[in-house]
């Protein structure tokens, strides 16, 4: 049986770090709240109002003290005309250089304004440990179907010719180093002149070809990753999960994908898989190893995860990979 003061104390938390559904009032439009740019930043400002809504307690003083430590701060009111926001207020967020500006107004007045930092321990609520927490329980709760991903095709517009290759490259930009790069390989299709098709052939084309099920999630076999997750204090957790669930779960978070080969051999391609937010100010950083039989068979590629890594902090990541500078 759990203690009534406790199990209050449970529910805030799960509630803080998104397991349970957002309770009470609303200030916050739904459609907002499902936003993908700004969908951390909404849910946020939903859930820092409903920490303010309960009972008092240690927890509640200590999540609201290291929100404001974290920089959440009001350029027109307090928490107090916080939790009196009516629902029918008008809402505005903007996003500028790291920081986030929010702010209610009705009837031409501004009932409040705030802003924050792109932080996404702040946003969540949660320090680092407990964000490595809510990614394992990610993983072991979410499965996803290749089958789900459609193959990419493009038209000549959206693509560039490779020089001294046969390829065509639909390419978003790139991440530090023009060796870490968001885009995907193309050949001419066979049936249309002004179209192209994904590249995706294990056998005559496997580094372009895993370099594409990087970029859009789709693997025939669904590829497995046997997936270490490191976390604080030198901890880590093994879990079993596919490429198409890892896409789903980081592209849900608003991350993009960039790709970046650190060695090839006749039998493995290692490399760097991130996944960055700009409007979290984090990344993901995947280290990836793929065997090329593991695209035809049910063979596994193994795969390191340190998740929620500050952008500020990604200046050494090279060091260890001197191959993509």
């Amino acid at each position: 049986m759990i203690h009534k003061k406790l199990k209050r104390t449970v529910v805030l938390i799960l509630a803080l770090v998104g397991m349970l559904p957002l309770m009470g009032k609303g200030i916050v439009p739904e459609s907002m709240l499902e936003d993908r740019q700004f969908g951390m930043a909404t849910n946020f400002l939903q859930r820092y109002s409903q920490l303010l809504s309960t009972p008092d307690s240690e927890e509640k003083s200590d999540r609201i003290r290291r929100v404001k430590e974290d920089g959440f701060k009001y350029s027109k009111g307090n928490d107090r005309s916080f939790m009196a926001i009516p629902e029918d207020a008008d809402f505005s967020i903007d996003f500028n250089k790291g920081v986030y500006t929010a702010s209610w107004t009705k009837d031409g007045k501004t009932l409040v304004e705030c802003s924050f930092p792109a932080k996404v321990g702040l946003m969540k609520i949660e320090d680092k440990k407990g964000l490595e927490l809510l990614m394992i329980e990610k993983f072991r709760a979410q499965t996803s179907s290749a089958g789900d991903v459609p193959i990419p095709t493009a038209t000549i517009k959206e693509v560039s010719k490779l020089p001294f290759s046969d390829f065509y490259i639909k390419s978003n930009d790139s991440f530090i180093t023009s060796n870490l790069s968001n885009q995907i390989v193309f050949l001419p299709s066979k049936e249309a002149i002004d179209k192209f098709e994904m590249v995706y052939d294990p056998g005559i084309y496997p580094v372009e070809t895993i370099s594409n099920m990087m970029m859009t999630g789709y693997s025939k076999e669904n590829l497995g990753i046997d997936l270490k997750i490191k976390q604080y204090g030198y901890e880590a957790t093994d879990v079993a999960t596919t490429l198409a669930t890892l896409y789903d779960i980081f592209s849900e978070e608003g991350c993009d994908p960039y790709w970046g080969i650190k060695e090839t051999t006749g039998e493995m391609v290692k490399g760097l898989y991130i996944w960055k937010n700009d409007m979290g100010g984090y990344c993901h950083v995947v280290s990836m190893e793929v065997p090329l039989e593991a695209l035809s068979s049910k063979d596994n590629a193994k795969a390191t995860l340190h998740c929620y890594v500050r952008l500020d902090n990604l200046k050494s990541l090279f060091a260890d990979y001197p191959q993509l500078k």
